[in-house]
């Protein structure tokens, strides 16, 4: 079952925000995804690839989900931010769908406040600022 061609997804502030299905590219294997809102020459995408690696009995499948924001700062350069998470989800039957799911929580609950479901500001602060 797919992704619909448009998740809307929500951002820190609660807001909504909607990306599209731009198309499967050829050239590059995933979707991606594009937040028509954002007003060019700025530009936000969302990226979501998935693939085989490893043989035998090391092989699995890599989730790779990427947003990327593109502002065009007061000098006329592209600035480019990216998130991004990435899922290896072994094909083993020792790995169960459920321990995937708390390997991912756990790393949300690192930055985000179970609170209010909003970022963490100083928690991601410090881990911007390399202080792990």
């Amino acid at each position: 079952m797919a992704l619909d061609p448009n998740l809307t997804l929500k951002d820190n502030s609660g807001d909504d925000v909607v990306f599209s299905k731009v198309d499967n590219l050829p050239s590059r294997p995933g979707t991606l995804r594009s937040n028509n809102s954002v007003a060019l020459p700025d530009k936000e995408t969302l990226y979501i690839r998935s693939q085989d690696i490893g043989k035998g009995a090391t092989s699995a499948r890599q989730h790779t989900l990427t947003n990327q924001h593109t502002l065009v700062d007061s000098n006329g350069l592209k600035q480019v931010g990216s998130a991004s998470l990435s899922i290896i989800f072994p094909d083993s039957p020792e790995f169960a769908t459920t321990v995937m799911e708390d390997m991912v929580h756990l790393l949300l609950d690192l930055v985000i406040s179970t609170a209010t479901f909003a970022v963490d500001s100083t928690a991601l602060a410090q881990i911007l600022r390399g202080e792990s």
